[in-house]
């Protein structure tokens, strides 16, 4: 079992690091790719470290807004979408989480780094709509 574990989150921190790669950006005047991808609907996530949850989005253009809700307590949601990559800033009561994920239909996969939870470093998640 740690084994397939160990190998799942090998799976996903790849991923991560490949919808972290496509998030840069490619030129001056700091213009995004347009959206190819809509992330407005309910997702159920969970991720590495055991947490799960719900999250509610809404997209409008290329910017994300939004609330989730779980384990680590309720965020509001705000970020954007550059194809199918997206970056959003969970604002929690006591620190704040960024995300950087890719979509891809009704899959959600990609990491969070949680100011409240330094010592959890970078974490990896899934999400479904």
């Amino acid at each position: 079992m740690k084994n397939t574990t160990t190998l799942l989150l090998g799976i996903f921190c790849f991923i991560g690091l490949i919808a972290v790669a496509g998030c840069g950006g490619g030129g001056s005047g700091g213009s995004s790719a347009a959206a190819t991808v809509d992330v407005t609907g309910n997702w159920d996530w969970s991720d590495s470290t055991g947490n799960s949850g719900s999250a509610s989005l809404t997209q409008s253009g290329n910017s994300i807004s939004g609330t989730l809700s779980g384990g680590s307590g309720s965020a509001s949601v705000s970020g954007s979408v550059s194809g199918n990559s997206i970056r959003m800033t969970l604002t929690f009561p006591d620190g704040t989480a960024i995300v950087i994920a890719s979509v891809d239909g009704n899959l959600m996969t990609g990491t969070a780094v949680d100011s409240r939870f330094p010592e959890e470093g970078t974490v990896v998640f899934i999400a479904t709509r």
